[in-house]
């Protein structure tokens, strides 16, 4: 039986403390039989961002924004294999979330949010079912580990590269210009700043394990704070910050990322 078998394999694998996924599932949900994922390459990241819906009597659309180590997928029914309805693969899942002791946010008929805390670690469950598919999405909330390499030749002198991602013939000008954004109240504005110019364009190895935005923008940002600087702007893909260089001059820097390339543009704010 399912519940049965799949229940065994989750025991062990939160013993473990582990967020590693066989091929067909994010624990702590197990595999449903008969549906497959169709990238399971690109189902795993070290640390993402998941925005996970928390309605409250006031506000269905509240959501609670959830960092750590992310497993998602986009599962598919088999051919020639009969699906389950909505009702069946939320009532599998929410057995086993039964069984840890899950606070529920949504029990929908097809769709199940949901909070398990166990040994310290707290792990936010979003399963969303439309009979032949199924959408999960788990992270298990951890804080971000830096990660970018020591600065190379090819890097800006400040900033290193993402493990696993290479530049592309970067770009450095003794004076250029660039438009930055950045947060103005509730609106976006832009600046054009003069000066130093680099630019470096980085894209992922062949077989290497991809980061996600959040992981990309996130470590950019440890840098601008550690030199001392502030975030002028932070979106999911893009980010924007500024830090005192080593003469007290503003340095302007701009992260843009799409998980398997990000872009890094600094410029040393100076007069022709």
């Amino acid at each position: 039986m399912f519940l049965r078998y799949a229940f065994i394999v989750l025991a062990s694998i939160l013993a473990a403390n582990a967020l590693a996924a066989p091929a067909t599932s994010c624990p702590p949900l197990g595999a449903l039989p008969g549906y497959l994922d169709a990238e399971p390459s690109d189902d795993l990241r070290a640390f993402n961002t998941f925005d996970f819906m928390t309605p409250s009597e006031n506000d269905t659309s509240a959501v609670t924004g959830v960092s750590g180590r992310y497993c998602a997928q986009s599962l598919n029914i088999a051919e020639g294999v009969q699906p389950m309805s909505d009702l069946e693969i939320q009532s599998n899942y929410r057995s086993l979330l039964d069984a840890l002791g899950a606070t529920y946010f949504v029990k929908e008929e097809n769709r199940t949010v949901a909070k398990v805390v166990k040994d310290g670690k707290e792990t936010w469950i979003d399963a969303y079912s439309g009979e032949h598919w199924i959408e999960t999405r788990v992270v298990q909330r951890t804080p971000h580990v830096f990660s970018l390499t020591t600065p190379g030749a090819s890097d800006h002198a400040a900033f290193g590269h993402m493990p696993g991602y290479t530049v592309d013939n970067p770009e450095r000008r003794n004076f250029a210009q660039h438009e930055f954004y950045l947060r103005d109240g509730e609106d976006t504005a832009s600046v054009n700043i003069q000066g130093k110019f680099h630019f470096g364009s980085y894209y992922i190895a062949e077989g290497a394990p991809l980061a996600s935005d959040a992981d990309i923008l996130e470590n950019h940002r440890s840098v601008i704070k550690k030199l001392g600087g502030e975030i002028l702007l932070a979106e999911s893909n893009r980010t924007t910050g500024r830090y005192p260089g080593a003469d007290g001059a503003p340095v302007w820097v701009e992260v843009s990322s799409g998980e398997h390339w990000y872009e890094l543009r600094v410029v040393e704010e100076k007069p022709f």
